[in-house]
């Protein structure tokens, strides 16, 4: 399709665009990472249902919300401790493939060109 026919893209709540736990934590969670699960659950439910969106296409999630995910592992290392407090990270094995792409079917990772 032509660039000068298709519509603008639709633009996605400001919460979206960038994870803050403080806005997706729920009371009594102690952990970053049930908040992290809830906006990405967001994320794609609104990007599914506005094709068009800002958020851009699956790669564009994903590589965002890989970076989100890393940037909170860089400040609180362990999903159990406070977020607010900054720990010394420990030995972990780093998150693989398999595992940041459990939840995503192989037709959402279709390119459209």
């Amino acid at each position: 399709m032509a660039t000068h026919l298709q519509p603008p893209p639709t633009t996605a709540p400001g919460e979206l665009h960038e994870f803050d736990p403080t806005e997706w934590t729920s009371a009594g969670e102690t952990s970053w990472f049930p908040a992290y699960l809830r906006w990405l659950d967001a994320r794609r439910a609104w990007a599914s249902e506005h094709p068009n969106g800002d958020l851009g296409d699956m790669l564009d999630l994903m590589r965002d919300e890989h970076e989100a995910r890393m940037e909170m592992e860089r400040e609180c290392p362990e999903p159990g401790e406070d977020h607010s407090t900054s720990k010394q990270p420990k030995n972990r094995s780093p998150v693989s493939d398999q595992e940041m792409l459990r939840d995503i079917s192989p037709g959402q990772l279709a390119v459209s060109r």
